[in-house]
């Protein structure tokens, strides 16, 4: 009925403060008080769960622990630190916003982020029946979630992938490293890529970054390839990297992006027939057409729906 961004009204683009002004506007609007509000949702800040998320995740710590570079432990603790400070006190500012405007605590409810994602691009999509595929930076310890969804069944878990193996994160982090701004910048990286050719760049960060064949699984291989930060500097990859131009680095990183998801999603159409699955998409990297259009084209592809606001605030 009514959607608003914080940014539109404070003038500061990917504002994190608590939209004050967001909710008010929403509730004058639509001829509403606080006090009619029977329910507050939030699509992230779930925490992991404990049933499904958590083993992978440890079994994903395990691996990059036997494989990566010696300074992996440093890193990927810094990193479930960071992920999880940062939810922490993203709650923190929602709900202590939401009380000192009035809201009862008891009708706050917190939603898993990525099957969050995943409501929003089947429920308003015009499927009875579809695959729901989300892939973002990171959510409750997810980036990547694929769900069989009905009108009675609802969504149902098929398969997914840790933060430790991101494609959001990857694609920020080659934003950060051709000198953009990670979460804002990266349709700069889709553009550049389309000027760009196939070169050894590819065969660099296919090592940081890659579907597994033999596994069948999303990987990444932290070190001198690859950091899971969007915006850590990794000298190592620099320096590999600084006789390709921008755009062939951005070719390889788009490469890298297609060729990741379309294989997580189709191992799992291997049995389809031909134009046989709709398919929801949500979730920041479905903000890049070009992969989009790649998912239209697979043959067992009878139709896509992308969430106009496929990110975070569509949430």
């Amino acid at each position: 009925v009514s959607a608003a961004n914080e940014e539109r009204f404070v003038r500061k683009k990917l504002t994190r403060e608590f939209p004050k002004n967001s909710i008010e506007w929403v509730l004058k609007s639509n001829g509403l008080t606080i006090d009619m509000v029977d329910y507050v949702g939030c699509g992230a800040w779930n925490g992991i769960d404990s049933t499904t998320t958590l083993p992978h995740l440890i079994e994903d710590i395990f691996f990059h622990l036997e494989h990566d570079l010696q300074d992996s432990k440093k890193l990927i603790q810094k990193r479930i630190r960071k992920s999880i400070n940062s939810d922490v006190s993203a709650k923190k500012i929602l709900f202590e916003g939401l009380l000192e405007m009035g809201f009862n605590e008891n009708i706050i409810i917190t939603c898993d982020h990525h099957y969050s994602h995943a409501l929003t691009a089947y429920c308003c999509s015009p499927f009875k029946d579809a695959l729901v595929f989300t892939a973002d930076g990171r959510g409750d310890f997810r980036s990547i979630t694929l769900w069989k969804s009905d009108e009675v069944s609802g969504l149902e878990l098929v398969d997914f992938a840790t933060e430790l193996d991101s494609p959001g994160t990857f694609y920020g982090f080659i934003t950060k490293l051709l000198g953009f701004t990670p979460s804002r910048h990266e349709g700069k990286i889709t553009g550049l890529a389309a000027a760009g050719k196939m070169s050894k760049a590819y065969d660099i960060l296919k090592e940081g970054y890659f579907f597994d064949q033999d596994s069948q699984l999303v990987r990444s291989k932290i070190g001198d390839n690859y950091f899971p930060f969007q915006s850590m500097e990794n000298k190592a990859l620099i320096a590999n990297l600084k006789s390709f131009s921008k755009e062939d680095i951005a070719f390889a990183a788009q490469e890298i992006l297609e060729e990741v998801l379309l294989s997580f999603l189709m191992k799992h159409l291997d049995e389809q027939k031909e134009n046989s699955v709709n398919i929801c998409l949500a979730g920041g990297c479905f903000a890049n057409v070009k992969l989009n259009h790649e998912i239209f084209s697979l043959p067992a592809t009878k139709n896509i729906y992308v969430f106009p606001q496929m990110g975070d605030g569509g949430n």
